[in-house]
């Protein structure tokens, strides 16, 4: 990307975030939060990059993290949950 182009993008990107960070309730961020967290402790436990730069196809790693969202063994309260759940929580991490 072009220097100016890049100058730009980076304007934009934090004129973006601004607006999402006062457009969300403080609970629906922390919860977004802790699903990156999530995301982020399940990389590091697979040695995955977390922006999965380099990855080819980055489907079948989204599709274990989902599996071990949904049978518990990374989720909160570490019980199964429902599937909306793990689509939301997934979702998050896009």
């Amino acid at each position: 990307m072009p220097p100016q182009d890049a100058d730009v993008f980076k304007s934009m990107l934090g004129a973006v975030k601004t607006a999402v960070d006062s457009g969300v309730c403080p609970n629906y961020a922390a919860t977004k939060r802790r699903h990156w967290r999530m995301w982020l402790a399940y990389c590091g436990r697979f040695c995955i990059d977390p922006y999965l730069r380099n990855t080819v196809d980055p489907i079948p790693l989204l599709q274990v993290f989902a599996a071990l969202y949904r049978d518990g063994t990374i989720a909160p309260r570490k019980k199964p949950v429902k599937s909306a759940s793990v689509s939301d929580t997934v979702l998050s991490v896009g």
